[in-house]
């Protein structure tokens, strides 16, 4: 401005005068720039003050809105709370105990079998004929016995017979020749070596007698009370190995022996599999059972001969929580920790998926007498949360900002409160609705109807 105001004056001087029409032009002009450049300044300060007023309200609208409690206390009887994982009742790796190739595979990981059900099958060829020839070398030596026991029939005494007078006839026969040599080599007419083969025939033919007299003879009195006896260990010999093959036709099927369900399948169908190799694992989880290591005190005053109760909480489902019985103790304390391993049980719950591996807490109500009521201090189950590795934490307001805050939790108390042994305080409030995108430091809006916020929680 002051730039255009000097060239009017140094015009006018160089000029020695200026119209007055002209002048007053020039004067209208300037004046008119002027208004335009305040006008822009005051349009740039308005839209200043309307840009801040902007992101104030754009902060305010993203402050979440969140539902608040305060933490109170409450006396009530408490109870301890014991770390354990859950393990199925029943346990068992399966395999067969005879050898060869899969042929058909009913089960994989997941699957539920009842008691008896066929869960493998190996090719039971081999094992079949196994019992067929068992089985045909009992039935030959069971009709030898039969035999045995009725003795021979006629027709075989007849040829028996017949059999002894044929040797009779041949001993006499050797016999006479024989004794014709015998005076023949006195004289020397006959060589030596003739009269011994005659000799020998002599020998033979008597044994051949003696051989059929005593067969015919057995025939007509039957077999000895002795061969009857081996007999029949034979037979049992041959019923052993009959038995044992067909135990190991029926080993081919691999059933299951208690209800439960497959966790692991190791081999596929048509894989060859020896005797003894683990194929399947099966767990009964319809019963669960939980150990936990208690100390001194928990044992002290507990019957250890007959049961008591406790309950089994999900870490990662606090507000469920199941009823367990004592099972056994190890009476032998850990040498390193001094606290006795202590085994509960209870049913797998209805319409949940609770699985062994899955992380619990066993809370027990004391068994002393003197266990005094405690102020504790209780939230909603509500304003707990959990992170992956299963730490329990809250989310603490505090001047429109929120804090996550880690807590140790105790036992349930009524249907919908926890207890909280450590990280809280008091009057303090903890967020229990509209934590589902809340961060360390995000500012939040309490909802209308829910508890004041204390400035400074102590």
């Amino acid at each position: 401005m002051k730039r255009i105001i000097t060239g009017l004056r140094a015009a006018r001087f160089r000029a020695g005068w200026v119209a007055p029409v002209g002048f007053a032009v020039l004067v209208a002009a300037v004046t008119s720039v002027w208004a335009m450049m305040g006008s822009g300044a005051t349009s740039a300060q308005s839209e200043s003050t309307s840009s801040s007023a902007s992101v104030e309200q754009s902060a305010a609208s993203k402050a979440q809105s969140v539902d608040v409690v305060p933490v109170r206390s409450e006396s009530y009887n408490r109870a301890a709370s014991y770390p354990g994982t859950l393990r199925a009742s029943q346990t068992a790796t399966l395999a067969f105990r005879v050898g060869g190739p899969l042929v058909n595979v009913e089960v994989a990981p997941g699957t539920q079998v009842a008691a008896g059900d066929l869960m493998m099958r190996i090719d039971p060829r081999d094992y079949e004929n196994a019992v067929a020839s068992a089985q045909a070398q009992l039935d030959s030596a069971l009709a030898k016995l039969a035999a045995m026991e009725v003795g021979a029939r006629a027709e075989d005494i007849r040829a028996l017979d017949a059999k002894r007078l044929a040797a009779v006839a041949r001993q006499e026969y050797a016999r006479a020749e024989f004794e014709r040599n015998q005076r023949l080599l006195n004289s020397n007419a006959v060589a030596r070596a003739e009269f011994d083969a005659s000799k020998a025939s002599l020998t033979a033919a008597e044994s051949d007698l003696k051989a059929a007299i005593e067969e015919l003879q057995k025939a007509r009195t039957g077999s000895r009370d002795e061969d009857i006896t081996a007999m029949k260990a034979d037979i049992r010999a041959l019923e052993s190995q009959l038995k044992i093959a067909r135990d190991q036709l029926s080993d081919t099927d691999l059933r299951a022996p208690f209800p439960g369900i497959v966790t692991r399948q190791l081999v596929e169908n048509h894989e060859q599999v020896a005797p003894g190799q683990t194929v399947v694992a099966l767990h009964d989880i319809d019963m669960l059972e939980v150990d936990v290591s208690l100390p001194e005190k928990e044992i002290l005053h507990r019957p250890l001969d007959s049961q008591f109760d406790a309950e089994v909480r999900l870490v990662t489902m606090p507000s469920k929580v199941f009823a367990a019985q004592f099972k056994e103790i190890d009476t032998e304390a850990d040498p390193r920790t001094r606290t006795y391993q202590v085994t509960f049980v209870m049913p797998k719950p209805k319409g949940l998926n609770v699985l062994p591996g899955m992380v619990v807490d066993l809370l027990l109500s004391s068994a002393s007498s003197e266990a005094p009521s405690a102020d504790a201090l209780i939230v909603p189950m509500a304003a707990i949360r959990s992170d992956q590795s299963g730490n329990r934490f809250v989310w603490v307001v505090a001047e429109n900002q929120v804090e996550r805050r880690p807590i140790t939790i105790g036992r349930l108390v009524g249907e919908n409160l926890c207890e909280v042994r450590k990280g809280l305080a008091r009057d303090e409030a903890v967020v229990t609705g509209g934590a589902s995108l809340l961060h360390d430091g995000a500012e939040v809006k309490v909802r209308s109807g829910s508890a004041p916020v204390p400035a400074n929680p102590s």
